[in-house]
């Protein structure tokens, strides 16, 4: 089975939850390419468990005080150029594409139509969970800058109850339902059919 694993670059969390799943990854013998995107190449770091990773420029966000900042969010990025990275990145060989809320990927898999699964923290928000004080925006943002066909709401390495309903898996290809049930398992997400 071949992989492309899509990883927000902005921030940390991300990243941590990939460096796991990289580490899982290879205690399984499971070849695994990965994307990051979201910030410069040269700020990533300890990036060793993620072998000959790719990155891409995509789209960021920009914080102040934990607060996104709309205004400067939006004169960062460039849209074109992430329009650019999308129909350049042949995703067309991979049998799944698995995000973690990272752009270039997601919107590549639609167009490719390989399978997707997004496995982020945002996911979880697609589903009837409490959103105080999300704007209108806040919701457009999480439903469209990384959509993928199934998504899995997951908050850490933690058991916790699922933000997820797992049932839409069951159309996935019989490589994309391992590919993200081993996930699944790995994250020690509940099941909720």
């Amino acid at each position: 089975m071949k992989i492309l694993y899509g990883v927000q670059g902005t921030g940390n969390g991300h990243i941590s939850r990939a460096r796991e799943m990289a580490r899982a990854f290879a205690s399984l013998g499971m070849t695994v390419d990965f994307l990051f995107s979201g910030r410069e190449p040269s700020q990533y770091f300890d990036m060793d468990c993620f072998g000959d990773y790719r990155t891409g420029e995509g789209l960021t966000f920009i914080t102040e005080q934990g607060q996104l900042n709309q205004w400067k969010t939006l004169r960062h990025n460039r849209p074109m150029h992430f329009v650019h990275d999308v129909s350049q990145l042949d995703v067309s060989g991979y049998d799944v594409v698995l995000n973690d809320f990272e752009p270039i990927s997601a919107w590549a898999a639609q167009r490719h139509k390989v399978p997707s699964v997004g496995l982020s923290h945002q996911n979880a928000f697609l589903y009837d969970v409490p959103t105080v004080g999300q704007s209108w925006l806040d919701a457009m943002i999480t439903r469209h800058f990384a959509p993928t066909q199934h998504a899995i709401g997951c908050i850490g390495f933690t058991s916790i109850k699922p933000f997820c309903r797992l049932s839409s898996l069951r159309c996935l290809s019989r490589s994309a339902m391992i590919a993200a049930s081993w996930c699944i398992c790995r994250l020690k997400i509940w099941r909720q059919w």
